[in-house]
């Protein structure tokens, strides 16, 4: 099966765009959770911490295996004159590299940042 062009080169940060939406509303549940005073707002939810770094685990696993599967997609299909397709195809990689890169590093902030504090 075949992605049309212009789809496999949306889909990498369609899909972070995804996981961004879905992290921050973990985070602002957690931090809704933790309680309402202050004193328990300021103090480091571990629990929270502990299952917003399991996500970015998955997360970045989750865009590692799409970015081979792009790459070796790419590399499967016939050597060919440039084309339009062939070259949406090679930057639809370097986009998923992109996206993979942009995980961690947008969500890495959690392992030492404050969560809930202000």
């Amino acid at each position: 099966m075949t992605v049309p062009p212009l789809i496999a080169l949306i889909a990498s940060f369609a899909l972070w765009s995804l996981i961004f939406i879905l992290f921050y509303a973990a985070q602002a549940t957690g931090c809704h959770l933790v309680g309402g005073d202050n004193a328990m707002r300021m103090s480091d939810p571990y629990i929270l911490r502990a299952v917003l770094s399991l996500c970015i685990a998955v997360a970045s696993a989750a865009m590692l295996l799409l970015f081979l599967k792009s790459r070796r997609l790419r590399r499967q299909q016939p050597q060919q004159a440039e084309t339009t397709s062939s070259f949406f195809s090679e930057l639809a990689t370097y986009v998923w590299a992109g996206a993979l890169f942009a995980t961690p590093f947008c969500f890495g902030g959690v392992a030492w940042l404050t969560l809930c504090g202000t």
